[in-house]
């Protein structure tokens, strides 16, 4: 997942896929906590602290259709840009999920968001994956979350097994 929110990031800025950002206008007023204004310091606490898109649908349902091709193991929809910000919602392709292997009546899942800063453009892509198939009343059991901050690039991801 963390490998498809790279790609996602590196294709929303345009390196390879045709897709360019636009020049920057002034900076909007905040959006929800998910995605910070180009203006936002990298690595700051608070108001602006990176945190997956917990409304986004797992593993891409109900998505447009993609802009990469269906061999691609990262399924990237159309992005959204507003203002200086790149936000998009990559998703692994369904022959990758059919190659990760749970235990019957196991689930995993994780969300996961990458902000990445270059000039006055920020690149912020949101993966949610869901693994395998826990019974309904599953216990849930969230594992240590990953979190990476240096200067113009942040991680999160936030695992969460189910059994």
């Amino acid at each position: 997942m963390i490998i498809a929110l790279i790609v996602a990031a590196i294709a929303a800025l345009g390196i390879g896929v045709g897709i360019a950002a636009p020049p920057p206008p002034p900076p909007p007023a905040p959006p929800p906590a998910v995605v910070a204004p180009a203006s936002a310091p990298i690595g700051t606490a608070g108001a602006y602290a990176l945190a997956p898109d917990y409304g986004q649908p797992a593993n891409g349902a109900g998505t447009a259709p993609a802009l990469t091709p269906a061999f691609s193991p990262v399924q990237v929809p159309p992005v959204q840009v507003e203002g200086g910000t790149v936000l998009a919602h990559p998703y692994l392709a369904s022959w990758v999920h059919d190659l990760v292997q749970v235990p019957p009546g196991t689930a995993l899942e994780a969300r996961g968001a990458v902000r990445v800063r270059a000039g006055d453009v920020v690149v912020n892509p949101n993966g949610h994956c869901l693994f395998g198939e826990a019974a309904p009343a599953a216990a849930e059991s969230p594992l240590t979350p990953v979190r990476v901050s240096v200067p113009g690039f942040e991680l999160v991801v936030e695992p969460t097994l189910y059994r």
